[in-house]
C-alpha cells in the first residue's frame, strides 16, 4: 500500500511540474502587437496588423481525418514558402 501511495504522490507531483512549466512557457510566449481601438472596464476593442495562417485540410471520417493529422504536413509546406519567399 505504501508504494501506491508513493507512486500516486511522484505523478501528482510530476503533473503539477508539467502544468507549472505549460503555464509559465505559455505566459512568455508574446503575442502579436496591437492597437486598442477602444476599451471599458476589461473589455478592449483590439486592431491587430495582418497576420499569415496555415491550414490542413484532411479528407475523410473524423476519426480517421485526426489519426492522418500531424505537424508534417505543415512543416513540409512552411519550409518551401519561405525558399519560395527569399528566393525571388
Amino acid at each position: 500500500m505504501r508504494k501506491a501511495v508513493l507512486a500516486g504522490a511522484a505523478a501528482g507531483a510530476t503533473m503539477l511540474g508539467a502544468a507549472v512549466i505549460y503555464y509559465f512557457r505559455e505566459k512568455a510566449t508574446s503575442g502579436p502587437n496591437y492597437r486598442v481601438l477602444a476599451s471599458e472596464g476589461d473589455l478592449e476593442i483590439r486592431d491587430y496588423p495582418p497576420i499569415i495562417v496555415a491550414e490542413t485540410v484532411v479528407r475523410g471520417p473524423r476519426q480517421a481525418a485526426l489519426a492522418k493529422v500531424s505537424v508534417s504536413s505543415l512543416t513540409t509546406f512552411l519550409p518551401s514558402r519561405g525558399a519560395a519567399k527569399h528566393s525571388r
